[in-house]
């Protein structure tokens, strides 16, 4: 028998000493615990994708050096194996090290090296022929350790397999999407019902940037049976004890802990939001954040996972009214702000700015400054904005605090935003979700809220009210764009599904509709390089994933 242990880790990028520090001291946990083999995420020393980091100078000199602390004395009477790049001959590999005692006895390299998505480790990886034997020895017992993409690809469980293989451990650091996990379950069973070896699955989680890493590391025995599943948005440390049983097809695999539950959509997508906010906060530097508060739905839902994220003490909230702001506006956030308890919510009455704008400006534009007028005017809308922008900041400055933007996914993808404006900001948490998807989390976390406290948190009516940014009289969404479930279904088949126009028009859409939501979408494209990143939770975000110069002559 062998007892593994893994570590689900939280590393920070670049941080090679502070994971160095935390690999070791789980490892010492895992051989308190009499542990035979110590497994961590992919790349778990540098934090994953490192990416041009890995060309700067010193950078692979400074992982070697941390390397060689997992030779030390204190280590010994246990395998680890640790995932790092390696450099060797002018080549960077994305490898595993299996050390035992001190030395390096066995090396793993990647050999799927993905180029899709926010994966780019062609650029930076080389495949290896010389370490592409994934099996190693511990206690016996012969067991191959894998990297990430190696497992989709089922020749390398099939050569896993011929060589003797009696457990394959794969460890990745797979970004959270919605419906991930079941594809990960799903794809390990494939690779089980392919060889009969059972597959521990080890994952990252934290927020990286843009990226949320979800763990949720799994066992699967030699039946495809899920036995076991590691917390979700954690750090976790798990353990399993694995027997194979001579002249038998079956193994005994025993779990010290138990299938934990993985959480459902709304959840998943909270849960990575509010981790990826944290993380990328904390991770640079920052305690405190800011939000500018409009009465609305989405900045109503940034303030949610602000609170929960970092405490009622660390938020700021600024409410900004001008003549166009309704009264209950006002009225809901501060009823949102006194049922999240947040003590540091001002309202400040930007109208004498704007109309100081508006006296400098209008005879040089030819800029209307009757406020009461009906004629709707861009320039007037914007000016509001960065008015807003340029207080938020100017707090965020003082009190050495990030600020958060409030944009939604489908107001993003249509340019519906102020650029230095409501634009403005350090880390947008619903960049990725699209509004109808925010108006479900607003029910959804309100329900929870409610059942834990008697109560509802955001107000009903920001809910329920017809959404409105309120930079002019009787301003409605709905005037400059389609309803909010046909505009979302139009950016997911443009976006995501990267259909043309001619097949959205096919699947039903009015063709009115799709024309203009392509155009803005292309327009749109400068705004969006230039804006802060967020929370990725589909499988195209506008980060990473999403690829288009600004000069660009193709419609779409």
């Amino acid at each position: 028998m062998i007892k593994i242990a893994f570590y689900q880790m939280n590393s920070i990028l670049g941080a090679l000493t502070t994971n160095a520090d935390a690999l070791i001291k789980s490892i010492h946990d895992a051989i308190d615990d009499n542990c035979d083999l110590f497994l961590c995420p992919e790349l778990a020393l540098t934090g994953y994708p490192p990416e041009d980091l890995l060309w700067r100078g010193g950078f692979m000199e400074d992982i070697e050096h941390e390397i060689t602390r997992f030779f030390d004395k204190s280590l010994c009477g246990i395998t680890i194996a640790l995932s790092t790049p390696i450099y060797e001959n002018d080549k960077i590999y994305n490898s595993v090290l299996i050390i035992r005692d001190g030395e390096i006895i066995h090396r793993y390299d990647k050999q799927e090296l993905p180029q899709y998505g926010v994966f780019d480790d062609k650029r930076y990886f080389s495949v290896s022929t010389s370490y592409n034997n994934s099996v190693f020895i511990c206690g016996g017992i012969k067991v191959s350790v894998m990297i990430c993409e190696d497992i989709w690809v089922s020749h390398h469980t099939k050569t896993a397999q011929n060589n003797g293989a009696k457990i394959i451990c794969v460890v990745n650091a797979s970004p959270f999407e919605i419906n991930k996990q079941k594809l990960r379950l799903e794809n390990a069973r494939k690779r089980v019902v392919e060889t009969s070896i059972p597959i521990l699955y080890i994952n990252a989680i934290g927020g990286q940037d843009e990226i949320v890493y979800d763990g949720a590391s799994f066992m699967m025995d030699e039946n495809g049976n899920l036995i076991y599943q590691a917390p979700s948005f954690v750090e976790h440390i798990g353990y399993i004890n694995y027997t194979p049983i001579k002249n038998k097809t079956q193994s005994q695999i025993k779990s010290i802990y138990h299938i934990h539950p993985y959480p459902d959509r709304l959840s998943g997508i909270y849960n990575a939001i509010l981790l990826g906010t944290h993380d990328y906060i904390h991770k640079n530097g920052f305690s405190r954040v800011v939000i500018g508060l409009s009465g609305g739905i989405d900045s109503a839902l940034t303030l949610v996972i602000a609170k929960d994220a970092f405490g009622a003490d660390n938020v700021t909230t600024v409410m900004m009214p001008t003549i166009y702001t309704n009264d209950i506006s006002l009225e809901d956030s501060r009823e949102l702000t006194k049922n999240l308890n947040i003590t540091n919510h001002h309202e400040i009455d930007i109208m004498p700015h704007f109309n100081l704008y508006l006296d400098s400006l209008s005879s040089i534009l030819d800029i209307d400054n009757d406020n009461q007028s009906q004629t709707p005017c861009t320039t007037k809308e914007n000016l509001q904005a960065r008015i807003r922008g340029t207080i938020l900041m100017a707090f965020a400055n003082k009190m050495n605090a990030i600020a958060l933007v409030t944009s939604n996914k489908s107001e993003v993808a249509v340019g519906y935003s102020t650029l230095y404006g409501d634009m403005a900001g350090g880390f947008a948490p619903l960049k990725d979700i699209p509004k109808t998807t925010v108006y479900e989390l607003a029910k959804w976390y309100n329900n929870i809220y409610k059942n834990k406290y008697g109560k509802i948190c955001i107000p009903e009516r920001i809910i329920t009210r017809p959404p409105s940014a309120e930079l002019r009289n009787n301003q409605m969404d709905v005037e400059s764009l389609p309803d909010y479930e046909t505009l979302d279904d139009i950016i997911h088949a443009l976006v995501v599904d990267d259909k043309s126009t001619a097949e959205i028009i096919f699947m039903g859409y009015n063709t009115d509709d799709v024309l203009k939501i392509a155009k803005l979408l292309k327009q749109n494209e400068y705004k969006r390089q230039q804006s802060a990143i967020g929370v990725k939770i589909t499988t195209r975000a506008f980060g990473k994933d999403w690829r288009y110069s600004v000069t660009n002559g193709y419609n779409y």
